[in-house]
C-alpha cells in the first residue's frame, strides 16, 4: 500500500470519477474522435499508475479494442458497438473505482438515529461501524491516534455533540448532510417536475398491485381523481400529451406489469390532430426535449438535437469528503423517490395550484373571452391533415394492442365549459362524434361521454374554460366509479 495523505486519495478518486463521466460524454457527443478517447486513456494511466490497479491493463485493452472495432466498422449498426463499449468501459471505472477505494482505508462510524433513511438504505459507498451509545463512543473516542496514514477515521453524528477525541480524524453532522440533499433534490425535482412525475408514475405503474392505467392529456390529467377510483389506478396523462405518447406509455406499462386489466383513455376533440413532437413552440420542444425523450428515447417525428446536460446532485459544490462517503446517484434517487411517494398526485404541496377555484367566479365578459381563445387555438390544430392520416394509423394500432392483451378499454370524454365548447367549429365536432361512433361500432369498447346532459356539470366545476376544478374532478371520479360498476 502507498503512502498518500487523505487530501490526495479524495482527489485522486474524485478524478477517476470526472473520467467516467468523460467517457460517458465521450459516447454521447464525440465517438468518433479516437484522440479525445486516448488522451482520456494517457490522463488517467499518468494519474493513477503509481497505485498499480490491475483494471488499468482492462482499461487499455478496453478502450484499444473499441477503436480497432470501430475503425474495421465490424458492427453493422455503429449505435450497437457504441452502446457495447459504453457499458463496458463503465463497469471498468466502476472496477477501477472500486480497486482505488481499497488504498485507503477510510473507517465510517455512526452515532445517533437514521432520521433520514441513508443509511438503512445503504446509500453510502462504505460499511458503517454503529456506534450504540454514548458510553461507546466515548471508549471509541479517546483510544489513540491511528500511527497508519493510509487510515482515516470519519464519524457522521446524527446532531452536534461535545466529547474527547482521540480518534476520529473528522466528525461530520448526518442531519446537515441530509438535509442538504433533500433539499437540492427537491430542488432538482421541481426544475425538471414534468419528467420526474411521469418518470416515477411510470415506474409505480410496474407494480403488481396497479390493476388500471389512465392515459390522455391534461383534461384526464386534472379531472380524474385516481385515488377516488375503485381499482387501484396511476394516471400517467400530462398536459399536452398526444396519442402517440399515450399508446407509448401504455405499452411500456403493459408490457411490463401483466397485472393490468383496464386502460382509462381520456380523449379530445383534436385527437387525431395533434402531434407534439412537430409542434413549434418553445413549450412543445422543451416536452419533448426535456420529458418524452429522458423518459421514452423517442422523439417521434421532432427534429431537435440539442440535448440539454441533466442537472443532477453531483453538480451541486459538495466536500470531497461528502462525495466519497455517499453515493451520490443513488442518494438523489433515494430522495426523488421519498418526495414522489408523498405527493402521488400531479398537483400537489411542492406542484401547488388553487384547484378549488371557480371558472364562476369570473364575469360572464370574461368567460366568453377566455372560453373562445382557448377553442380558437384547438381550432387550428385540424388543419394538420398529414397528422390526421399518420394517428388514424396509430389509434387503430393502439386499440388493437389493448384487445390483443385483454385490457379492457373506456375512453373518457370530459366535459368543458358552455363558453369553449360552443366556439369549438361544427364540423370539428362532428368529425370527433363520427370517430367515437367508429370506435364504438367496430370495437368492444366502453365510452362514458361526460358532455352528456344526464352528467350534471356547470360553471363552479371548472377552473378555466375547458378544464375540471377539484370539485369537478370528484365530480366526473364518481361518475366513472359508477359507469365502471355497471358494465
Amino acid at each position: 500500500m502507498i503512502n498518500l495523505s487523505i487530501d490526495k486519495y479524495l482527489e485522486d478518486f474524485k478524478f477517476i470519477y470526472n473520467k467516467k463521466l468523460e467517457i460517458k460524454h465521450y459516447f454521447f457527443t464525440e465517438f468518433s474522435n479516437s484522440v479525445k478517447l486516448i488522451n482520456i486513456f494517457i490522463e488517467v494511466i499518468d494519474r493513477l499508475i503509481c497505485y498499480n490497479l490491475k483494471s488499468l491493463n482492462r482499461l487499455e485493452n478496453t478502450i484499444f479494442e473499441f477503436i480497432k472495432r470501430n475503425n474495421d466498422n465490424l458492427y453493422p449498426k455503429e449505435y450497437e458497438l457504441y452502446e457495447l463499449y459504453e457499458h463496458r468501459l463503465k463497469k471498468v471505472f466502476d472496477d477501477i473505482q472500486d480497486e482505488f477505494r481499497q488504498c485507503y482505508s477510510l473507517n465510517i462510524f455512526f452515532y445517533g438515529n437514521d432520521t433520514f433513511g441513508l443509511i438503512e438504505n445503504k446509500l453510502l459507498n462504505y460499511n458503517i461501524i454503529k456506534i450504540k451509545n454514548e458510553k461507546e463512543l466515548k471508549s471509541v473516542s479517546i483510544k489513540k491516534d491511528s500511527i497508519d496514514t493510509n487510515v482515516y477515521n470519519v464519524l457522521l453524528v446524527e446532531n452536534d455533540i461535545l466529547f474527547k477525541n482521540n480518534f476520529f480524524d473528522k466528525i461530520l453532522n448526518y442531519s446537515q448532510i441530509s438535509s442538504l440533499f433533500l433539499k437540492a433534490a427537491e430542488n432538482i425535482y421541481k426544475y425538471y417536475y414534468d419528467f420526474n412525475y411521469l418518470n416515477n408514475s411510470l415506474k409505480r405503474s410496474y407494480k403488481d398491485d396497479v390493476e388500471s392505467i389512465i392515459v390522455g392529456n391534461s383534461y384526464s390529467l386534472v379531472g380524474i381523481k385516481e385515488d377516488l377510483l375503485n381499482q387501484r389506478t396511476v394516471n400517467l396523462s400530462m398536459h399536452s400529451q398526444d396519442l402517440y405518447y399515450s399508446f407509448k406509455l401504455a405499452k411500456n406499462t403493459i408490457l411490463e406489469n401483466g397485472n393490468i386489466k383496464q386502460c382509462i383513455f381520456g380523449m379530445s376533440y383534436y385527437i387525431l390532430h395533434h402531434d407534439l413532437s412537430r409542434g413549434n413552440s418553445l413549450y412543445s420542444k422543451n416536452m419533448i426535449e426535456n420529458v418524452y425523450y429522458p423518459l421514452l428515447n423517442d422523439r417521434h417525428n421532432s427534429t431537435t438535437e440539442s440535448m440539454k446536460n441533466r442537472k443532477s446532485l453531483n453538480d451541486y459544490e459538495l466536500d470531497i469528503l461528502i462525495e466519497n462517503i455517499f453515493n451520490i446517484n443513488e442518494v438523489e434517487k433515494y430522495f426523488k423517490d421519498k418526495i414522489y411517494n408523498e405527493n402521488t398526485m400531479y398537483y400537489n404541496s411542492i406542484n401547488y395550484v388553487n384547484r378549488q377555484k371557480r371558472f364562476s367566479d369570473f364575469n360572464k365578459g370574461y368567460k366568453e373571452q377566455l372560453g373562445l381563445l382557448r377553442a380558437e387555438q384547438h381550432n387550428k390544430i385540424f388543419k394538420y391533415s398529414e397528422t390526421e392520416s399518420e394517428y388514424k394509423d396509430i389509434l387503430k394500432e393502439f386499440l388493437k394492442f389493448l384487445y390483443k392483451h385483454s385490457i379492457q378499454v373506456i375512453i373518457v370524454i370530459f366535459p368543458t365549459s358552455r363558453y369553449y365548447s360552443k366556439n369549438i367549429k361544427l364540423e370539428y365536432r362532428q368529425l370527433f362524434d363520427n370517430l367515437l361512433n367508429k370506435i364504438k361500432k367496430e370495437n368492444d369498447i366502453k365510452v362514458i361521454d361526460l358532455r352528456n346532459s344526464l352528467f350534471e356539470f356547470d360553471d363552479t366545476d371548472f377552473i378555466d374554460a375547458d378544464h375540471l376544478n377539484e370539485r369537478g374532478a370528484i365530480k366526473a371520479t364518481n361518475y366513472l366509479n359508477e359507469f365502471i360498476k355497471g358494465i
